[in-house]
């Protein structure tokens, strides 16, 4: 072999095998209870307090974490097709916490690089976290690579947290705000995978929260969840494309079943990712089974491709007599193809039980019906109206059980089908949001000062308002309660009880508790 050619090797592989960083796991600092991350190996340290590790001691509760700057672990882990850009022994990989619940706070920094690889099956369950719960907020997670390549082993999978119970502890939910997850998630075992989690034996909420990349299963793909009970999401996007290559594919949650135990609410969310499945699959959600699901003014513009009960929200819905499913608004215009002959009916795939539908103003392409004498479920529309206006003025123009149409836009000659208010969210960033003598504050870029959110019996009052902000309170099932634009500096809104509400303005929201 010619000398120069030998040497290039020798230096590339020289190169390559230099980038590999050196981690040192170091004891984080802590202030004000929570721990401080701001370096790979203070996050490294992190994992090593939570998973007990010996010289990591400490007598302060391990409740909370907040990142004080930008971590990257590894770099360029991703190619282009989502696959590891080298192999593994180039990149230090992560070892997860065990076990945690708490508050992590991200304060807008992002951790990326993670590469996550259970091939030896020394974890019970894969992700960022392999289990727990808690609330996460304000933290992007780019770059990320997990994968189970041991198809023996039966656990679950997930972007951020592998699973959100441990040790049959079913108490413990999740609550994400403000998050997103961009890589890839796979497993080789026919067990639940997600983006977000593998499977959530709890309460998942999630707000304005975002997944991209790709997930990959032989069983029990989605988008944010592979199996799931309660599931609450507001204002989220998958954009992640998901591959089931057995049954069940859904762009949010791919298999859902518990004896109408569950509960499931899509709210101003959308599903742009493609959906690929053996059996039922669809934009939101696989399969339901004994379940109640509720997606209001949200939308499917992904493509979605299965054998059978496939549709472009959901796949297959198996209730009692009661309406179970309920869909407002919404529509998809993604298209839809299937090998097979059987079980293709428009938004829904297939559904043993008509009477618990309740299908309100929502579209499909009529042009992608299968054939003329099937039977579907939603309204019918030509492709054309889609972008001409006349879809966006039947959802704008519908209003229902405090479900509003004015959450629609759309730019007629630009845009190929109606949005979410999607421009004004992303001109509208967050900038601050924090307490003031006990009182919460809100505030946007587009507010000149911060609006001040307080409560007085049942009613939640908004003041700091400049006129033409957007207001308006959900309840935790993602129901609009109230909202309008503010023509004054204030505002004072009643709430049907008390409880907890989601209070937003200008885009931005905050959690408050009526007593």
């Amino acid at each position: 072999m010619n000398k120069a050619i030998t040497l290039s090797i020798l230096l590339i592989s020289s190169v390559a095998l230099a980038e590999k960083p050196t981690v040192t796991p170091k004891m984080p600092g802590i202030s004000d209870g929570c721990f401080q991350v701001g370096t790979v190996d203070e996050l490294y340290g992190f994992a090593a307090l939570v998973n007990g590790v010996e010289g990591f001691e400490t007598d302060a509760e391990i409740e909370c974490m907040e990142l004080t700057s930008n971590i990257a672990v590894n770099k360029n882990v991703l190619n282009a097709d989502g696959d590891l850009a080298q192999d593994t022994s180039n990149y230090v990989l992560w070892t997860p916490p065990s076990y945690f619940v708490g508050t992590i706070k991200g304060n807008g920094h992002t951790i990326s690089g993670l590469v996550i690889i259970d091939d030896a099956k020394k974890y019970q369950n894969v992700g960022f976290i392999r289990s727990g719960g808690g609330s996460m907020e304000d933290l992007v997670f780019s770059d990320i690579y997990v994968e189970d390549g041991d198809a023996s082993v039966y656990h679950y999978i997930g972007g951020i947290y592998g699973k959100n119970a441990a040790s049959g502890n079913t108490s413990y939910g999740i609550m994400l705000k403000n998050v997103s997850f961009a890589g890839t998630v796979s497993t080789a075992s026919y067990m639940p995978v997600g983006g977000i989690v593998g499977k959530n034996t709890a309460r998942l909420t999630l707000e304005n929260v975002h997944v991209s990349g790709k997930v990959k299963s032989p069983s029990k793909a989605g988008g944010f969840t592979g199996e799931a009970d309660d599931v609450i999401a507001i204002r989220s996007t998958n954009e992640a494309n998901v591959v089931s290559e057995g049954d069940y594919a859904g762009g949010f949650v791919a298999y859902a079943n518990g004896n109408f135990r569950v509960e499931m609410s899509f709210t101003e969310s959308c599903n742009k990712g493609n959906v690929n499945g053996y059996k039922a699959a669809a934009g939101f959600i696989g399969y339901m089974g004994y379940a109640k699901a509720s997606i209001f003014n949200s939308y499917n513009s992904g493509d979605i491709e299965a054998r059978d009960y496939i549709g472009g929200l959901v796949g297959a819905h198996k209730a009692g007599e009661s309406p179970e499913l309920t869909i407002y608004n919404s529509y998809s215009v993604g298209t839809i193809s299937k090998s097979s002959f059987t079980y293709y009916y428009g938004l829904l795939g297939q559904s043993h039980s008509e009477s618990a539908l309740d299908l309100k103003n929502s579209f499909f392409v009529k042009d992608t019906l299968y054939n003329d004498t099937a039977i579907f479920y939603g309204n019918a529309i030509t492709l054309s109206k889609f972008g001409d206006g006349s879809l966006l003025a039947a959802l704008q123009a519908f209003k229902q059980d405090s479900i509003s149409g004015s959450v629609w836009d759309q730019d007629i000659g630009s845009d190929k089908y109606p949005v979410l208010e999607e421009r004004a969210k992303k001109s509208d960033p967050i900038t601050d949001t924090g307490t003031k003598d006990g009182q919460t504050l809100i505030r946007t870029a587009s507010l000149g000062t911060p609006a001040l959110v307080t409560t007085e019996g049942r009613h939640i009052m908004i003041s700091g308002l400049q006129s033409g902000n957007k207001f308006a309170i959900f309840d935790l099932r993602g129901n609009i309660l109230r909202q309008g634009i503010a023509t004054g500096s204030s505002v004072s809104l009643e709430v049907p009880h008390n409880g907890i509400f989601l209070v937003r303005v200008n885009g931005t929201s905050k959690v408050i508790k009526v007593r």
